[in-house]
Formats: structure tokens, C-alpha cells, sequence
């Protein structure tokens, strides 16, 4: 990657993959663009092979703006369209936005003087849901103001924070721990931001909301189809398997983080499985859910065995019976 962190004009990077996102995206542009510090961040807009008005829009921002480009590709996911903007990257520190979302005022500055101050190797920031709705376990660990984590073991829940569009990486960590997002697979953020919070020495932890996770009232985002798209089923079960092997290069509590974020974040596709989305090849999943499951130890899927029916689901896809146990509950 071509990377340059002293000469640079730019102090931040912000990556912004776009996919049909022409309702969503003048909000977008406009939240980037009254950044504080906005002429010295490079604004990298990828046009992830959209047949809207997006590139027409992209274009447009580009051309009022000397400090954005935009890079277009065939349509091929947000992991490879964040991949081929990571390469053209020329800032020390890195950030990530999608073009439906929304900055909140100040946020790279804040994240930026977060990382400058510590000198951490990345910064996890506090969002807000719009509309209003549940978060994930990771906001427990947020109300009760900043502080440096050189220990990830001693916040727990963290590890939940999947998302890349609330924090900022420096661009220096980001090349010495390898760090790349899965390509032509879904939940690609987690690929990168939990091997990131694993690698990073120090994490300093905003406690301010920086970014506005916008839900789309047309209900046409990844997340709108989380458990009914088939290929959701296996692409967090392969996500989940990397990060347990992962958790072997990281033994005890970290390791324990690692199986606590499989046992939670499958649960929802267990237990749908009985009655799963019209294409879901079963037969094909078994094999790949019982290794899954089988690197989870008894007391983890107990503690995430809340609803009726999950412990025996759990049982069954540990010992390889789950397939003779979800035709018997349909007979």
C-alpha cells in the first residue's frame, strides 16, 4: 500500500464506500464536508458498481472538492471497495463512513485528537442509532467518560463493536497488523475491527458519539436482511470460525472474549434454522456450524442459552445431531 505518514497534506484518510446510495448520500457528503478540518482530510468515495444517481453525486462532490476523489470498481461488496481505498490511503491515520450514515459535527476531529494526544494505535467511539433503538452489549462500556485501554481483557464487551464507521486507525498499525476486510463476504467490518482491537496495544475509548448509524426507511440496508438471506447463514458462520481460530494466538480471557462474541452473535441463525429463508442449503451449513460449536466451551453457550429451545439447539449442533433434530421438531 502506498502509504505515506510525515510529508502527507492530509491528516486523516476517510474511506467511504457507496452502493446505490443515492437517497442517503447529499446527507452523507454534506455531514463530511462541514467537518472541522475537512481540507486536510482525504476524501476517498468509492462507487461500488451503483446504477443510481450515486456516481453522478460522487462526481459532483469530487469536482467542488480538490481534496476528493472518486474511485470506481465493478460491484463487488463494501470489503473490496474499503480494500481498494485502503491502497490510495495518504494520511497517517484512517476512518470509515457509509454513504447512508451520517458524521456527527466534530467527529473525525475528535477521534483525531483522541489518537494524536494518546498516541493510540486506534480509537472506538461512541454512535447513536437513528431512529432510536437497541444497541449492542459494547455501549455498557460506554457513559462514565474517556479512558486508554491497554488491556482489551478488562472490557469485555468491546469486543461487540464490529462496526468500522466509529473509530479511527492509525495508518501505521493498520499496514504492521495486516489488516484487510473480507472480500465478497458479508459482516466484512468485523473482519477488520476485531483482529484490530486484538492487535492494537492501546485503544482509547471517546466517550462521544461521533456518527449516525441511519436506519433506511425502505428497509433495503445488509441489516434489514440479516436472517433472511441465505448467505448471511454462512458468512458469519465463516467469520465466526476465523476469529475462534484467531482466539488460539490469543489464550485466556481474550480468548474467552473471542468465544462469548461466537456463541452470542450465531444465536439469532440457530435458532431461526427451523423455519430458515426460502434457498438456505442446510445440508451444506451442518458440517462447518458443528465445528462452530464444538470450539465453544459448555459454560459460554449456557450463559447465552436464554430463550426456550437454545440448549438443546446448542447440544445438537455440538454433537452433529442438529439436522435429525430440526426435521423431527418440523414432523
Amino acid at each position: 500500500m502506498k502509504w505515506r505518514f510525515s510529508k502527507s497534506r492530509y491528516d486523516i484518510a476517510l474511506i467511504v464506500p457507496c452502493f446505490n446510495v443515492a437517497p442517503y448520500l447529499p446527507a452523507c457528503l454534506e455531514s463530511i464536508e462541514t467537518q472541522r478540518g475537512f481540507d486536510r482530510t482525504q476524501v476517498l468515495l468509492v462507487d461500488d458498481g451503483s446504477e443510481d444517481g450515486t456516481p453522478g453525486l460522487l462526481a459532483d462532490f469530487a469536482r467542488r472538492h480538490p481534496n476528493a476523489r472518486v474511485l470506481t470498481q465493478r460491484n463487488a461488496g463494501p470489503g473490496a471497495a474499503r480494500n481498494y481505498a485502503m491502497t490510495e490511503v495518504d494520511a497517517p491515520y484512517l476512518a470509515f463512513a457509509d454513504g447512508d450514515d451520517v458524521l456527527r459535527e466534530d467527529g473525525l476531529h475528535s477521534m483525531l485528537t483522541c489518537a494524536r494526544e494518546s498516541k493510540a494505535d486506534m480509537v472506538i467511539a461512541d454512535f447513536v442509532n437513528v431512529p432510536e433503538r437497541p444497541y449492542g452489549r459494547w455501549k455498557q462500556h460506554f457513559g462514565e467518560g474517556d479512558r486508554l485501554i491497554t488491556d482489551i481483557s478488562e472490557y469485555p464487551e468491546i469486543i461487540f463493536s464490529g462496526s468500522v464507521w466509529n473509530k479511527l486507525y492509525s495508518a501505521r498499525f493498520v499496514r504492521r497488523a495486516k489488516l484487510q476486510f473480507a472480500d465478497g463476504r458479508l459482516f466484512e467490518d468485523a473482519w477488520f475491527s476485531i483482529p484490530a482491537m486484538l492487535a492494537a496495544k492501546s485503544i482509547y475509548l471517546l466517550d462521544k458519539p461521533v456518527y449516525n448509524y441511519q436506519k433506511r426507511t425502505d428497509r433495503t440496508s445488509i441489516m434489514d436482511s440479516l436472517r433472511t438471506n441465505p448467505a448471511n447463514y454462512f458468512d458469519h458462520l465463516e467469520l465466526n470460525l476465523h476469529l475462534l481460530r484467531l482466539g488460539d494466538r490469543h489464550p485466556g480471557e481474550v480468548k474467552r472474549m473471542l468465544q462469548r462474541y461466537a456463541a452470542f452473535t450465531y444465536r439469532g441463525f440457530l435458532r431461526k434454522l427451523q423455519r430458515g429463508p426460502s434457498g438456505l442449503d442446510l445440508p451444506a451449513l451442518l458440517p462447518s456450524l458443528t465445528e462452530h460449536y464444538r470450539l465453544l466451551p459448555d459454560d459460554v453457550l449456557h450463559e447465552f442459552a436464554e430463550a426456550p429451545g437454545d440448549a438443546e439447539l446448542q447440544e445438537a449442533a455440538k454433537n452433529g445431531t442438529l439436522g435429525t433434530l430440526l426435521e423431527a421438531r418440523t414432523n
